[in-house]
């Protein structure tokens, strides 16, 4: 004797929510490693400093990798290496078009040395 299974409507519904991911608005989770300006107009800070937005968003960017001061991340602008975070104070947010955090090693390799704690990108509109 053969028997037949048979799955209820619930079940279905159930295996395509698992398959989706649980996601219905299409948007995709944000990067750890990255700021978009669309996260930015979301959190409603585009009136706040890009150091503002960092804190908010993305705080462990702003802490210390070890060597107390000599860890934190350096800033570098546009491709360009700018000096510490203090001047993410002076960008206003809205003209930021992504903020990126850089590993040390990444960081090093693209600009060379001092960049023991990484480096903060940004690319500015």
């Amino acid at each position: 004797m053969k028997r037949v299974l048979v799955a209820s409507p619930l079940v279905f519904v159930l295996a395509l929510a698992c398959a989706s991911g649980g996601q219905s608005s299409g948007r995709t989770a944000p990067s750890r490693d990255v700021i978009t300006a669309e996260e930015v107009a979301d959190a409603s800070l585009s009136t706040q400093s890009a150091y503002d937005v960092v804190q908010r968003l993305r705080p462990r960017w702003l802490r210390s990798r070890g060597g107390g001061t000599a860890g934190l991340p350096m800033l570098v602008i546009n491709n360009i290496p700018s000096g510490d975070l203090e001047r993410l104070r002076s960008i206003a947010a809205i003209d930021v078009s992504e903020i990126r955090f850089i590993s040390s090693q990444d960081a090093t390799t693209r600009w060379g040395t001092g960049f023991v704690g990484g480096a903060i990108e940004v690319v500015m509109r």
